[in-house]
C-alpha cells in the first residue's frame, strides 16, 4: 500500500491521498467520503479494470450489502467523480466503464508530499457556487 503523505496529478486536478481532497487547479471540490475513497481506489488501481465486486469489498467491509442498494451506491459514487472531474460517459477522459466494473485510463503523476495534512493548506471558507463548492483566500504551500 502506498505512503499516506501521497499525491496524485492527473489534468489539471490533483488529489491528496491522506485528507482525500481534490482541486481542481488551486479551486477545491468536494466528494462525498465515500465517492473520494472510490476515486481513491481507482487511482490505487489504475490502469487496470476493477469489478464492482471488488469496489463494493473496498466500500463496505466484509462486502457490500446483498440488495440493489449497494449497487446504486456505486454506480452513484462513480457519476458523482465523473461530475467533479468534468468526464462523459460516452468519451471518458478519466474514468471508463467497462462490462462488469470501472478503470482509470487517464496518465497520473504521483508525488510525495511534506506537508502531513491538507486542512493546514485549505483553512479557507468554502463557498458553495453554481453547485460547486471553492476555496476562497486559500494559500497553497508547496
Amino acid at each position: 500500500m502506498p505512503d499516506e503523505s501521497v499525491v496524485y496529478r492527473f489534468g489539471p486536478f490533483t488529489f491528496y491521498r491522506d485528507s482525500l481532497v481534490l482541486l481542481n487547479g488551486r479551486t477545491g471540490i468536494r466528494l462525498r467520503r465515500q465517492a473520494a475513497s472510490l476515486l481513491l481506489f481507482l487511482l490505487d488501481h489504475r490502469g487496470a479494470p476493477v469489478s464492482r465486486t471488488e469496489i463494493g469489498n473496498h466500500l463496505w467491509e466484509g462486502g457490500p450489502p446483498r440488495d440493489i442498494k449497494a449497487s446504486h451506491q456505486i454506480s452513484t459514487c462513480i457519476r458523482l467523480i465523473r461530475l467533479a472531474l468534468n468526464d462523459l460517459f460516452r468519451i471518458p477522459t478519466y474514468v471508463a466503464t467497462w462490462k462488469n466494473g470501472y478503470q482509470f485510463i487517464a496518465p497520473v503523476s504521483v508525488f510525495a508530499t511534506d506537508v502531513p495534512n491538507m486542512t493546514r493548506m485549505t483553512s479557507g471558507k468554502l463557498r458553495v457556487r453554481r453547485g460547486r463548492p471553492r476555496i476562497r483566500r486559500a494559500r497553497l504551500k508547496w
